[in-house]
């Protein structure tokens, strides 16, 4: 059972869509098509069953990884991503929690 008092954080989910720029050009925009309450937590890609690189592993190629666990909503992709505390977390999975109870998103940004 997912607790509301631990979703303490604000995430946003985003999508990307293409814009013309003045000349013309195309330009790549990200919308906030949501904002999560959320429990997020650093790390994580060690867990069994997740096929996750460690976290040694991850820091080595200078990324970080956070598990971010929300309530059920559609359309969660990888095709989106994450801002949290002000930085860009690309999607790496999505995982539905009981029956449209929640989800788990682990998501990953190159280290500052």
């Amino acid at each position: 059972m997912m607790r509301s008092g631990e979703m303490d954080r604000r995430v946003q989910v985003q999508e990307a869509s293409v814009a013309r720029g003045p000349s013309g050009e195309e330009m790549l925009t990200w919308s906030t098509v949501r904002t999560v309450a959320a429990k997020v937590e650093r790390g994580g890609g060690s867990r069994p069953g997740t096929g996750g690189e460690s976290e040694a592993a991850q820091e080595e190629k200078g990324l970080q990884r956070i598990t971010v666990t929300c309530r059920w909503f559609s359309g969660a992709s990888t095709k989106q991503r994450l801002v949290f505390e002000g930085r860009d977390w690309d999607i790496q999975s999505t995982a539905e929690i009981g029956r449209r109870e929640g989800l788990e998103i682990t998501a990953e940004a190159r280290s500052e």
